[in-house]
């Protein structure tokens, strides 16, 4: 999720430039999620939140399970030789599931040829509060990630 003004960047030039501005927690690349929930840290906030949908070929996917706290963390790091993305099955706060059978998300690290903007669905900005109290998850200002404002 993000503002209109940069999903309507994104769909014009790609998703190209979104990587540089964030070292990433389990890679550079970009970052995709199949709930739109977990993402509202990255949309709540905006003026105008959206929700970008995208095709995505994630190829040969490598599955992360480095904490991005521990020495041997990807933050930063290029996408692994001979893979295509990354997949990391997280918690509520964005870290690896240490369970299998406890609550999850999910995020896809992809290179940004792998990814084309398919459609923008724009939020209702008066349901973001509730949205975010319900979900119970830490906005943006309070992640590591940084945020894209427009």
């Amino acid at each position: 999720g993000t503002s209109r003004h940069v999903a309507n960047s994104i769909c014009s030039t790609g998703f190209s430039a979104l990587s540089s501005l964030d070292a990433g927690w389990y890679g550079k690349g970009v970052y995709f999620t199949s709930n739109a929930l977990y993402a509202t840290p990255y949309y709540a906030t905006q003026k105008h939140p959206v929700i970008i949908i995208a095709f995505i070929i994630a190829g040969n996917i490598y599955p992360v399970i480095e904490h991005p706290k521990e020495q041997d963390s990807f933050i930063g790091k290029a996408i692994i030789p001979g893979f295509s993305s990354h997949y990391i099955l997280t918690t509520k706060s964005g870290y690896p599931i240490t369970n299998v059978n406890e609550k999850h998300f999910d995020e896809l690290v992809a290179e940004e040829s792998h990814c084309i903007p398919a459609f923008i669905v724009e939020l209702d900005i008066k349901q973001m509060v509730e949205l975010v109290k319900e979900f119970n998850r830490e906005t943006i200002t309070n992640l590591p990630h940084k945020e894209i404002e427009e």
